[in-house]
């Protein structure tokens, strides 16, 4: 975190408007909750917040489903509401929140932290249960948020807690048993009905066409453009004027007209961190999120623990910053700022449960 933050304040003071860039900065006071969430429970047990939490995600997945189907949102203003109904006669879901895409990460950080906790063979039948009816609720969220970039990394996530639990060879016939199945109905009639009667089959046939994502594809064409004149720096934070030049000529060569002004971001977290705080930045992200994954897995792999609730836990975190990480490809999600709060008191959590893991791996060695 440290030198994604120091490669911030380098890129801002070498941009070409130093106080806009800094002005940036004033968001940055989230990244205090790992450390808020760290000492906060270094005592205290977090079952009962966990709990609460899940109950908050529950019942926005609850209402999601009415929202989806009739546009019901007692949260926002009508004006609001019927700026989400672009899917053919259905409203994107988007809980109590002012996008889908923030309504889809923040749940795509939380159906496998609920999953995971399915997990534990301690705990009462109950308890399970309860997280299992959550992680499915929160799936149905997901889906209904209409977040292509939200259902690939859910999909992700779900993959790699089957692979962790299963192993490669019974994940392999899994999936292979599902590649047979899949490409059966593939091949029936159902697709064409999918695709053309469901809303959601409408979405997913447009995410993986490349005509329906010129948009997107240019705006990543005009970042690659900026970082190979800026690849060491980049542009600082708020540099969306500087990056229009390149979007107006992309659009001339390829006679398109962009949707977005690129102060919406880029819609790809990883061209928009280096072009926002330099290389150095984009490392210290990678480094960051990547040192918590491993540190999360490499505890869950010892066997003394991989059924225990805090390794669980971990392991449904774990997989949620994976399936962040996915998703960003796509979109600006850690930009965010509900979701980039998820995001930082989930890795708050997860600081809180190598210490607990540690501890008690110390103490079963001594056994």
């Amino acid at each position: 975190m440290g030198l994604f933050l120091l490669g911030a304040i380098i890129s801002s003071l070498f941009s070409e408007t130093p106080l806009i860039a800094f002005s940036y900065f004033r968001n940055f006071w989230r990244f205090a909750l790992p450390f808020v969430i760290y000492f906060a429970f270094s005592t205290e047990r977090y079952s009962k917040h966990l709990n609460i939490l899940f109950i908050m995600a529950a019942l926005m997945g609850v209402y999601s489903i009415p929202q989806f189907l009739t546009g019901l949102d007692i949260f926002r203003s009508s004006g609001l509401t019927e700026g989400y109904r672009p899917e053919g006669g259905v409203w994107l879901a988007v809980g109590a929140f002012s996008h889908h895409l923030t309504f889809g990460g923040v749940m795509l950080m939380l159906f496998p932290m609920s999953l995971s906790m399915t997990l534990p063979r301690t705990l009462p039948h109950s308890h399970r249960a309860f997280y299992g009816a959550t992680a499915f609720l929160c799936l149905i969220a997901i889906i209904l948020s209409m977040g292509r970039s939200v259902w690939l990394g859910a999909a992700v996530g779900v993959t790699i807690i089957l692979l962790s639990l299963l192993g490669w060879k019974r994940s392999l016939i899994l999936i292979i048993v599902l590649g047979v199945v899949g490409a059966a109905v593939w091949n029936s009639s159902l697709r064409d009905d999918f695709f053309k009667d469901t809303a959601i089959g409408r979405k997913f046939a447009a995410g993986i066409s490349p005509g329906a994502n010129k948009d997107r594809l240019l705006m990543w064409a005009a970042g690659v453009r900026v970082i190979k004149d800026h690849p060491i720096l980049g542009l600082g934070p708020k540099s969306g004027d500087q990056i229009l030049p390149y979007y107006t000529q992309l659009a001339k060569e390829e006679k398109h007209r962009y949707e977005h002004h690129p102060d919406t971001g880029l819609h790809n977290i990883y061209i928009q961190t280096w072009i926002d705080f330099g290389l150095m930045g984009l490392i210290g992200y990678l480094i960051w999120w990547g040192s918590l994954i491993y540190g999360g897995f490499s505890r869950f792999k010892d066997r003394a623990f991989t059924y225990s609730r805090d390794a669980a836990l971990l392991l449904g975190i774990s997989v949620g910053l994976i399936g962040i990480m996915v998703a960003g490809f796509f979109e600006n999600n850690f930009r965010d700022g509900e979701v980039q709060t998820t995001i930082l008191v989930g890795m708050g959590l997860m600081l809180v449960l190598f210490r607990r893991i540690d501890k008690a791996k110390t103490l079963y060695s001594q056994m």
